[in-house]
């Protein structure tokens, strides 16, 4: 059942506002874990990792609201059920203007977990480097000698200069 238009704009705009807590809380959080991944402080990486996942979680509960929220309108079968129930409840812009901040804040977390995806990548790469040349220092290779016999070319020589 719709409500009257004041009504359904403050449940929006509560939902709103419990969107933007979260999504601060979010940005908040991947802050914490990037200053941990400069840090290598492993127990504050799995805490902000946890801490990610229940955030993620908040958000996942609060866009079902959101939905649950837009079904009980005309709109709901509509293309944009969310802008359409603004243009009919939302005269003053005031519910938009939240809508706009989360949508801004949920874009810095994005680019904030990218930017922490990459530099995990990064050292994951180098790591990664680091052991492929320790078992190659440590491989049996074969080479042939100035003489055409294969000889073992095993040496610490090729650690120190990769």
């Amino acid at each position: 059942m719709l409500q009257s238009p004041a009504r359904f704009a403050t449940a929006l705009a509560d939902m709103l506002q419990a969107q933007r807590e979260c999504a601060t809380q979010l940005l908040q959080i991947l802050e914490r874990e990037r200053a941990a991944l400069d840090d290598g402080d492993l127990v504050a990486m799995d805490t902000a990792s946890a801490d990610k996942t229940a955030a993620l979680a908040g958000m996942e509960q609060l866009k079902s609201r959101e939905d649950q929220l837009l079904a009980g309108t005309p709109f709901s079968n509509s293309d944009t059920p969310f802008e359409q129930a603004l243009a009919w409840c939302d005269a003053s812009g005031a519910v938009r203007a939240v809508r706009e901040d989360v949508s801004r804040l949920m874009i810095d977390c994005d680019r904030s977990n990218r930017r922490n995806g990459l530099l995990v990548q990064h050292r994951l790469n180098y790591v990664r480097r680091a052991i492929d040349i320790l078992h190659a220092a440590h491989a049996e290779t074969l080479v042939y000698g100035p003489d055409g016999m294969a000889h073992s070319g095993g040496s610490s020589r090729l650690l120190a200069e990769g």
